[in-house]
């Protein structure tokens, strides 16, 4: 399994391996066993671990073992016995070699390709092993960018894609009920793998083969086609972004050799995203499999953010104006963060006006923060979380009196961080409010002893950590001071419960803490010092008594947290802060 790992240093012209008794030890192993007991006692993973080991050698198999393996499995191509006709593609599929050097193709693939391509033409009713056969043209296709010329099978294996999603097509009130089954890793691959070059017959299927589909992806339209359309469309962007990389970035090796004539351009780019987006926008309020469609949209604005993000953020602008939709909002909300980055590029990516975005967004999602519906605010506090590490939250509306050569976009920014004190303080206001309305109340008294966090606690505590130390890492030190005023008047003005809202308050202090502790130590150690001494002078047995006040308990919870924080995170004592 070593050779795998060290394959693309390795080509075929170091190295050559028979294919016979790999095929021997096969057949010993997964026909053999099952019609006799034998003497030898296999693990159950051994079949598995054989078959790895085929993929990874049948890469170094000579290109004239291809006419022996013919003539090994064509005589039991019997297309009226498909599981027969299963087995030998089977076969095929896992010992034929793939890797053609161009002038030896007549000793390769072209001895097979077309008589299979053939065979399933002639055999409609090939559920048993097209997809065997599809993931070997798929692997053909990968190995041999623009080296065969697919046109002439493109229409049969576009029709018999679509028949494996069973879609709800009937003729004459007749609808095909055969369980046909294509994996949708194979069906990309292979699609990707023909876009591109002279020809444009792939990526004139393709948009039909889209434009089929489109109405499936609505969220009313839902069957058991969906979650396999939607893996489609996932695998379509993923596999498309990966190729441009391998042909523009990566370094050349021998296992992925394409002519200039047949990489794809920035047109060809254009395209797909443009054949990907209607769907897409059809997808993205679809009511299971929101996360597929994010990672999608995230494919693509690698390539062209200013084709995905203007739609992304139409939707998310109108889902926040509607009020009885709540679920186009939590799935806009979705599909914006998974193009924030993208976003954040600004001209290094193409799309400079995207920055501009950011700030009014920041101060848009505040409504989220919404006792009430808990989905929202978790997902607004992973935006929030998300953007404020993407951009510092400084104010820079005077950056035009130092520097003259400002775009527009970047006056734009500037002006627009002048609101960002208000957006924080905002911010902690409704924190805040949050925190507050987060109250532990026992429905039976038995329960009042239970000391077990809930999920939805641990979940609240986990989430309000990460936005708060997010936000205050990337906030001017007059913001921060500004916020921990904010946060201090309201931590030590109230007594909260110690088990819910008290720890929540406890939490966030200890985020300034760690961000900067001397002054947030400054602030609040003497103001909880002073409050616990006094509590501790009004009561000189107090450590007799089993119930302990409310308040005392309340600040001890709080000077705790910002101390235990300040220690772990700068590994030094409290008595180093001078004050």
């Amino acid at each position: 399994m070593e050779e795998q790992k060290w394959k693309k240093l390795l080509s075929p012209d170091d190295l050559q391996l028979d294919w016979k008794p790999l095929y021997d030890l096969c057949v010993r192993l997964i026909e053999k066993s099952h019609s006799g007991l034998g003497m030898y006692k296999y693990s159950s993973s051994l079949e598995m671990v054989v078959e790895d080991l085929i993929c990874v050698c049948r890469l170094y198999f000579p290109v004239e073992a291809t006419q022996e393996i013919l003539d090994e499995f064509r005589p039991h191509l019997y297309p009226y016995d498909n599981t027969q006709t299963g087995n030998t593609i089977n076969y095929l599929g896992l010992l034929l070699p793939i890797v053609t050097p161009p002038e030896k193709k007549h000793l390769g693939y072209e001895l097979w390709l077309g008589e299979l391509m053939e065979l399933w033409r002639v055999c409609p009713n090939a559920k048993v092993w097209e997809n065997h056969l599809t993931c070997l043209l798929a692997r053909l296709a990968n190995y041999n960018h623009g080296r065969i010329n697919w046109d002439p099978y493109i229409p049969i294996m576009f029709d018999r894609f679509k028949r494996a999603f069973h879609l709800p097509v009937s003729y004459q009130r007749r609808q095909l009920m055969r369980p046909f089954k294509i994996d949708a890793t194979s069906m990309v691959n292979w699609i990707v793998c023909t876009l591109g070059g002279p020809s444009d017959v792939a990526f004139s299927h393709l948009e039909k083969f889209m434009q089929s589909l489109e109405s499936y992806y609505h969220p009313a339209n839902f069957g058991k086609w969906t979650p396999k359309i939607r893996e489609l469309l996932r695998k379509l962007a993923l596999y498309f972004v990966q190729r441009v990389h391998c042909e523009r970035f990566k370094k050349i090796t021998w296992d992925f050799k394409i002519s200039p004539e047949f990489k794809l351009t920035d047109a060809d780019i254009e395209r797909f995203v443009n054949i990907m987006k209607p769907c897409l926008e059809q997808a993205m309020f679809s009511g299971l499999g929101t996360q597929e469609v994010a990672f999608a949209m995230q494919y693509l604005a690698a390539l062209r953010p200013d084709l995905i993000v203007p739609v992304v953020l139409e939707k998310l602008y109108t889902s926040m104006d509607s009020l009885t939709e709540p679920h186009k909002l939590l799935s806009s909300m979705i599909c914006t963060m998974s193009v924030a980055r993208f976003m954040a590029d600004g001209a290094k990516n193409n799309y400079p006006e995207g920055p501009t975005h950011i700030f009014p967004l920041l101060t848009s999602f505040l409504p989220g923060i919404d006792p009430n519906d808990i989905r929202k605010c978790l997902m607004t506090f992973n935006l929030i979380s998300h953007f404020s590490n993407l951009a510092p939250l400084v104010n820079s509306s005077e950056a035009n009196n130092y520097y003259d050569d400002l775009t527009e976009e970047e006056h734009i920014i500037c002006e627009a961080s002048a609101g960002l004190e208000d957006f924080v303080l905002q911010f902690f206001d409704r924190i805040c409010a949050w925190v507050e309305s987060n109250s532990l109340d026992f429905v039976r008294l038995e329960h009042s002893d239970n000391d077990n966090k809930s999920i939805l606690e641990s979940v609240s505590e986990t989430a309000l950590f990460s936005v708060i130390n997010a936000l205050l890492y990337q906030c001017s030190p007059e913001i921060f001071t500004a916020a921990l005023r904010k946060v201090h008047s309201f931590a030590t003005n109230r007594i909260l419960e110690l088990k819910v809202s008290g720890k929540l308050v406890a939490i966030l202090c200890a985020c300034f803490a760690k961000t900067n502790p001397k002054e947030t130590l400054k602030l609040f150690v003497p103001d909880l010092c002073d409050t616990i001494e006094r509590l501790l002078g009004d009561d000189e047995d107090i450590s007799k008594e089993e119930q302990l006040n409310d308040e005392l308990l309340y600040n001890l919870l709080l000077l705790s947290e910002v101390i235990n924080f300040f220690k772990s995170a700068h590994n030094c004592d409290i008595s180093s802060l001078d004050y």
